[in-house]
């Protein structure tokens, strides 16, 4: 339980908890938008092949350097396919280190709903008690 005295809880205290109730939502929500940005790269035979994926593992594009147009091609096809797999792998592991990131911040956002709550409920209980 959250330990304060209803009548020493005053406009700041609410408004510092609203406070960082909302820069929570604001940098959670910059850090989605951020995910959506990122990308990952990758490229085989020896950089004959490039690919460059979005962060949901769409391949954006696929680059083959003039001198890939040498290679077989079974070895152009499976060289294409280990670059986009490289870029996709380079994107996951993009998102899931901003995703660490965030790990603190929905315990922040519960935290603060929580004490919000239970300010709410201890000042209904205050209000209920003065009417009496």
């Amino acid at each position: 339980m959250f330990d304060f005295d209803p009548a020493g809880m005053g406009p700041e205290a609410l408004e510092r908890i609203g406070r960082r109730a909302e820069d929570s939502m604001r940098a959670l929500a910059a850090a989605m938008e951020n995910l959506t940005e990122l990308s990952g790269e990758g490229e085989a035979a020896e950089g004959r092949v490039r690919a460059v994926v979005e962060s949901d593992g769409t391949l954006r594009e696929l680059r083959f350097d003039p001198r890939a147009m040498r290679l077989g091609s079974e070895e152009l096809a499976q060289a294409a396919t280990e670059a986009v797999r490289l870029a996709q792998r380079a994107v996951r592991e993009r998102v899931e280190e901003s995703v660490r990131g965030l790990a603190a911040l929905p315990d922040d956002l519960e935290a603060a709903g929580r004490q919000l709550d239970e300010v709410r409920e201890v000042f209904s209980a205050a209000l209920a008690a003065r009417r009496r």
